[in-house]
């Protein structure tokens, strides 16, 4: 969730925008989800939902605007205390991969809820959707580790026909000591994309990796060679 501030002084009016479901899934054949936006505030607020096509490369995610993932209705004005549904639909595809997309729900400034003196945090929802390919969509990871000049490069690629999510990753050292890799936040990767972190140097030749796989719901431990 992202929030932005706009006025001037203090005090400050959070933002009353709330949504549900926090990630949306359909079937290889498109289809429509549904998600809620709510109005938890004592003004109207005005709500954006745009959708993008959501890939990973160089690391990163990148996010590409589309208009496969439509939204119904793109733009709607929510009466304090009530919630407006919002309708996604993709259409059918032969993809091998499951298809990825985030939805941005954002709350706007709205000109005739503006308060004199005062800051309104406007707050901004990225939403995962998830659209399976024609079989069932899994991971499946592997894992790398690579001595460089600044500690070890650890990567792990996804060819599974699904993305994972993983979370509390940490490294395990031979006397137990256990440093985070992602701690408490998770890390997704799509399928067919790969995600690296570096860690600090060590001279041990082979790294043991523990936390979890939330979409599969799997513990992991993962031995993994160093090479140069």
């Amino acid at each position: 969730m992202l929030s932005v501030a706009f006025a001037a002084t203090a005090p400050v009016h959070a933002g009353s925008l709330a949504v549900a479901p926090t990630s949306l899934r359909l079937p290889a054949n498109g289809g429509t989800a549904v998600m809620y936006a709510f109005n938890r505030g004592d003004h109207p607020v005005i709500v954006q939902v745009e959708g993008y096509v959501w890939s990973q490369h160089d690391n990163a995610d990148h996010l590409a605007s589309t208009d496969r993932l439509q939204r119904s209705p793109p733009m709607a004005r929510i009466a304090p205390g009530q919630k407006q549904t919002i309708r996604v639909r993709v259409p059918p595809s032969a993809a091998k991969r499951e298809r990825t997309f985030r939805l941005l729900v954002s709350e706007l400034p709205d000109p005739n809820n503006e308060r004199a003196n005062s800051v309104r945090v406007l707050l901004q929802f990225s939403v995962p959707v998830f659209v399976a390919s024609g079989k069932d969509s899994h991971p499946a990871l592997t894992w790398r580790a690579r001595r460089e000049a600044d500690g070890i490069r650890l990567s792990v690629r996804n060819d599974g026909s699904g993305y994972a999510k993983l979370v509390n990753l940490v490294t395990v050292s031979p006397n137990g000591k256990r440093t985070p890799v992602l701690s408490k936040s998770l890390k997704y990767v799509l399928s067919g994309a790969e995600r690296s972190w570096m860690l600090p140097a060590t001279t041990s030749r082979k790294l043991v990796i523990e936390g979890k796989e939330l979409h599969g719901d799997t513990a992991l431990h993962v031995t993994v060679a160093v090479r140069q």
